[in-house]
């Protein structure tokens, strides 16, 4: 009797426990996708980005805040894009709107070779997972200009790839 007893114990406590576990929100849930992100250089904009781009949204429009140089990309961004040409995914840069026309074009060839000049780690972005979601998508990173005249990184466009 005792021993039929502490099975039913036993398997009381296992179904909770497999029950708290289904529960669990998946941290690449598509439950938390959104189409647009605001870029926070912390560990949830990953998994908020990677929700996203894992549900399969035509596109995916990440503002970026603040004052970013467009040749000082952050290295957590620069992951993601790093993850984009690993699948194959181009990486490009907008010019900002500008009734200006730039003195010298081969300052945007510059920002694009500035962009991969500070990883440091691709080998291991390739295989962590949350960044795996890009790997069908291509990137435009879409530049502003300040008021003191600094190109500054205004928002990256995470855009599906149609499959060949």
């Amino acid at each position: 009797m005792k021993l039929t007893r502490f099975f039913s114990i036993v398997a009381a406590c296992v179904a909770t426990l497999l029950s708290a576990c289904a529960s669990a929100p998946d941290p690449t849930s598509t439950a938390s996708a959104k189409p647009q992100i605001e870029f926070v250089d912390l560990s949830g904009f990953d998994r908020q980005l990677s929700s996203s781009l894992a549900a399969k949204l035509p596109s995916v429009n990440v503002a970026v805040a603040g004052s970013t140089p467009a040749t000082d990309i952050p290295e957590r961004m620069q992951a993601w894009l790093h993850a984009v040409e690993a699948g194959g995914g181009t990486v490009t840069v907008s010019p900002p709107q500008s009734t200006v026309v730039a003195k010298n074009p081969l300052i945007l060839i510059s920002i694009v070779s500035g962009i991969w000049n500070n990883i440091k780690a691709a080998k291991a972005v390739q295989t962590y997972e949350l960044h795996k979601p890009a790997q069908t998508y291509n990137a435009e990173i879409v530049l502003k200009i300040s008021e003191q005249g600094d190109r500054l990184i205004d928002k990256i466009i995470f855009t599906e790839r149609k499959p060949s």
